[in-house]
């Protein structure tokens, strides 16, 4: 019987068919950190979590848990990742569907036990903040100090002051103590350098492992990090050690892609001076509630998966007994009507006079159709064709044989409760109704109004007040334009390297400053309580 430790407890393995015989021996991959084992007993890649992973292979049993290094000389990658640096996400396994939540936090827990982290860097996604937010973080990373970062804000209409300091009142709302919050982007670079320069300045020369749900952006925000940072910092050692370690972080080989999943078991990149501490990227916390891989297989919501701009739509005016249908367009088959499937509706139950109406605004990608129907009329249940589910196990390499049973099925949109949004300053009752993978719905009416929700079984959704964007949203944007004003020493390579190494400099001399809290600041169970002032956006 095998004795589920710390140590194996989170470990990953994955067994490649494709390499068998005495000779091949167990690698670990660079790409997704995962432990690849020759052989296994099916004739595709298998991939086997926790207590499984130790006992579905001999030769692994005795071994401990072990990570990618992306400076070691010999990179090796998996199929997996091979598949999925080519772009072709259909021919890589998807991997989450055979791993149970728990392992990733089992093994985040084991690399936060070893002692060595001084900072924890919380990732979350802008266009699904209220659904990447890990409420339960802190019974993973214990007193760990936590940096904020909001990614992909780019793919929001606007991020201004307003919405920048909005986001902060809803992160301390969500019970999520941090030390600072910075709105970043991994794809354009904004705010990297305000995000690498706070890190720098609380290293204390000590590890910083980054963390959040799947699919946020962390590994692509790990290499954008590493990069800024490797350019700006002196590396200790020879010249030539110095110029092949920064070399090999320029080109690691870390696999990103919009797969969820695709970082399975943590992987170390050595950015910081000293060679013996390294900014981590550890795999994605399983989000049970997640469309795009939880509740639907990940492949059968790819196109949900990818990053896509929040649009801004006509408003639509409903009344009582009428509905709002947010669709996917992207698995409509040819000839049938509507948008497509639907993954999330709005019914509108009541709405006091002197009003007839409501206004519904929907910030969703542009695949998320949105049409009005009678209540009456609303599907219960979300109806995937058979013939998109054919298509896309076509594609798949390896079958998808779990794809037809979520066809038969057929999920029911299911009721929570009731939203009655409360009356702002202006004298307008509005929220938002944020749809977890989705996006979200403003409700705004002159008078009081109810409304009923309703998301895929096992989904989730969250009603936030006051709405993020205001009714003229569209006014607003063309007058002051989209926010994201980056400092202007963002464009400048010297500048940028002057912060950071000053930064770094500032680290070494205040080390862990961020963990020196007065004794009298702790809480019963021993946390820290960080004063909401201490907060600061960039």
């Amino acid at each position: 019987r095998i004795v589920t430790k710390p140590s194996v407890a989170g470990r990953v393995v994955l067994h490649d068919s494709s390499k068998k015989g005495k000779s091949a021996k167990a690698r670990v991959c660079a790409g997704c950190g995962t432990e690849v084992v020759p052989g296994g007993k099916q004739a595709t890649t298998t991939v086997l979590g926790g207590a499984a992973a130790l006992e579905s292979s001999r030769a692994t049993r005795k071994m401990k848990a072990r990570y990618a290094d992306v400076t070691e000389v010999n990179h090796f990658l998996c199929q997996r990742c091979i598949a999925l640096r080519k772009g072709d996400v259909w021919a890589a396994y998807d991997a989450l569907k055979d791993i149970d939540p728990d392992v990733f936090k089992e093994q985040l827990k084991h690399i936060v036990g070893r002692k060595r982290f001084g900072l924890c860097i919380n990732v979350v996604d802008a266009t699904d903040f209220e659904g990447s937010i890990l409420g339960s973080l802190r019974n993973v990373i214990g007193k760990t100090p936590i940096l904020l970062a909001v990614n992909k804000v780019d793919l929001l209409p606007r991020m201004g002051r307003h919405e920048m300091e909005y986001l902060k009142r809803r992160v301390r709302n969500r019970g999520l103590n941090c030390q600072e919050v910075h709105a970043v982007s991994a794809v354009t670079g904004s705010g990297i350098v305000g995000l690498a320069e706070a890190v720098l300045g609380s290293l204390g020369g000590r590890d910083v492992f980054v963390v959040g749900a799947a699919n946020v952006g962390k590994s692509s925000l790990v290499k954008a990090l590493t990069v800024e940072i490797t350019n700006a910092v002196r590396l200790k050692g020879t010249s030539k050690q110095a110029r092949q370690r920064r070399q090999a972080i320029m080109e690691a080989a870390v696999t990103s892609s919009h797969l969820p999943g695709t970082t399975l078991q943590a992987v170390r990149v050595p950015c910081f001076p000293s060679r013996g501490h390294a900014m981590w990227d550890t795999p994605g916390i399983i989000s049970t509630q997640s469309l795009t891989y939880s509740i639907f297989p990940s492949h059968l919501m790819e196109p949900l998966a990818q990053p896509q701009p929040i649009v801004l739509r006509e408003s639509f005016r409903l009344a009582p007994g009428q509905t709002l249908l947010l669709e996917a367009s992207w698995m409509l088959a040819a000839g049938k009507a509507g948008l497509g499937p639907a993954l999330g509706r709005v019914d509108v139950l009541s709405v006091e006079p002197p009003m007839r109406t409501l206004e519904v605004r929907v910030f969703a990608p542009a695949l998320i159709g949105a049409r009005v129907v009678r209540t009456s009329e609303a599907p219960d249940t979300v109806d995937i064709d058979a013939e998109y589910v054919r298509k896309v196990q076509s594609r798949i390499d390896g079958g998808g044989s779990g794809l037809a049973k979520m066809v038969e099925q057929q999920l029911p949109l299911e009721f929570l409760k009731n939203v009655e949004p409360k009356q702002n300053i202006r004298g307008w009752h509005q929220a938002d109704v944020c749809f977890a993978s989705i996006g979200w719905v403003t409700i705004e009416c002159r008078s009081a109004c109810i409304v009923a929700p309703r998301v895929v079984k096992g989904s989730l959704w969250a009603k936030r007040e006051p709405a993020l964007y205001p009714s003229n949203i569209a006014d607003v944007i063309e007058k002051e334009g989209v926010g994201l004003n980056e400092d202007s020493l963002d464009s400048e390579p010297h500048s940028r390297q002057q912060r950071l190494a000053h930064a770094a400099k500032e680290g070494r001399h205040h080390a862990n400053r961020v963990k020196q809290v007065d004794r009298n600041g702790l809480d019963d169970d021993g946390f820290a309580r960080w004063d909401d002032s201490s907060i600061v956006w960039r």
